[in-house]
């Protein structure tokens, strides 16, 4: 749905994008602090290996993970407002926070569909 919302065919998406997801180890516990002990262990060194040019977060997590903010709306008006860059290992890079792609969040994009579309449009013009 990534590759849809930034206009590439999933071919091109996969050639061009490197992708990673949070939980990529399963500890007992809550599912949050599943995001923080796992992604913990590899987004960093992922970023030093890759290098990339921008950071794209898929969902209110995985924002959370790289942003201090109080919700992914309030967020996504930053990045609108003035564009925005998050700091990793002392490395900065630009940023983009989405919705989560799943069905889940559909309320939450028609909900806030202008700020979605906004953030679909900004979006394309750094990718």
């Amino acid at each position: 749905m990534l590759a849809e919302w930034l206009e590439f065919d999933n071919a091109k998406a996969d050639n061009r994008f490197f992708w990673i997801h949070m939980a990529n180890c399963f500890p007992e516990g809550d599912l949050k602090d599943t995001w923080k002990l796992c992604s913990g262990k590899f987004i960093k060194e992922a970023l030093l290996l890759v290098n990339p040019k921008l950071v794209i977060t898929l969902g209110a997590n995985a924002a959370r993970y790289f942003f201090s903010f109080q919700s992914l709306k309030n967020h996504v008006r930053r990045f609108l407002g003035n564009g925005l860059n998050c700091t990793i290992n002392r490395q900065s890079y630009a940023c983009i926070p989405f919705s989560h792609p799943s069905w889940k969040v559909d309320r939450w994009r028609r909900d806030n569909a202008a700020l979605h579309y906004n953030t679909m449009v900004q979006a394309r013009k750094l990718v």
